[in-house]
């Protein structure tokens, strides 16, 4: 036996092992059953009355759609999905899978949505007509909840205030 060993033969990778804790487990697909309240953003549009320039470019369909397409994608954040129609527009922008993680409250997707609606303000070729948040029950992937969960656990086991504090006897003799 040599005295020397490579990391390979001396490293114990627990946070890996962590995906076989069976807490791990139940946390993990315990989350990914859940419907979350605010998982993305729903929004219905018409298109502005500028029919003229619109209809020049509907006549080819791919060129019609990046038209659309090149709208949204100037805004500071564009959404996801366009489901673009001959009539309308859906579109929907997901919440970030880390954002879905720490579950926004009502105040941040009160933020959220009057921030979008500004935002919606800049566009040329299509108007508002509808807009909501709303639920889902999307999955997240395993390594990201990993991550999360490695979070959580740093931040409840070594940044918490309950740390038992010894009781310590001044030198008057008071506790």
């Amino acid at each position: 036996m040599h005295n020397f060993f490579s990391i390979g033969e001396s490293m114990v990778d627990l946070r890996s092992r962590t995906r076989w804790d069976l807490n791990f487990i139940e946390e993990y697909q315990t989350f990914n059953k859940r419907n979350h309240e605010f998982e993305n953003i729903y929004a219905k549009f018409s298109y502005k009355s500028h029919w003229d320039e619109i209809e020049v470019n509907m006549d080819n369909w791919d060129t019609f759609k990046n038209f659309i397409a090149n709208d949204f994608n100037n805004l500071k954040y564009p959404p996801c999905h366009l489901y673009i129609d001959r009539s309308e527009v859906t579109v929907f922008w997901f919440i970030p899978d880390m954002l879905l993680l720490y579950e926004l409250g009502s105040k941040e997707e009160q933020i959220i949505m009057e921030n979008l609606k500004k935002q919606l303000k800049e566009l040329k070729h299509c108007r508002l007509e509808e807009i909501s948040p709303c639920g889902g029950d999307r999955e997240i992937a395993e390594d990201l909840f990993l991550e999360y969960h490695r979070k959580k656990c740093f931040l409840e086991a070594l940044l918490c205030n309950d740390v038992d504090k010894p009781d310590i006897i001044s030198t008057k003799g008071e506790a």
